[in-house]
């Protein structure tokens, strides 16, 4: 979830499909206050700016995830650091169990 100064938000989600493979979700939200002082012109670009820029911020992600999937398909190690990272523990054993599907 990101904000452009609060003018408007979005929610990306990356859903790993395979080690080379990600789909990609965004949805765009505007807060509900009231533009009337604003010009619809510019109202509109900003808008506009606020996807564009979200698109390419999660393409960028995207595109690191990715490589970490390619990188955990050729590693033995399960990337684990200290015993209070159980989230990424169980992101490794449950990538590596549909990865082995």
């Amino acid at each position: 979830m990101s904000s452009t100064e609060g003018a408007s938000f979005y929610v990306g989600q990356l859903f790993p499909l395979t080690a080379t493979e990600t789909n990609l979700k965004i949805r765009f939200l505007e807060p509900n206050i009231s533009y009337d002082s604003v010009n619809p012109s510019l109202r509109a670009a900003l808008a506009d700016e606020s996807v564009r820029l979200g698109v390419e911020i999660l393409q960028e992600d995207k595109q690191i995830l990715e490589n970490i999937q390619k990188g955990i398909s050729h590693s033995s190690s399960p990337g684990i650091i200290s015993d209070e990272e159980v989230r990424i523990q169980y992101f490794f054993d449950a990538y590596n169990k549909a990865i082995a599907e």
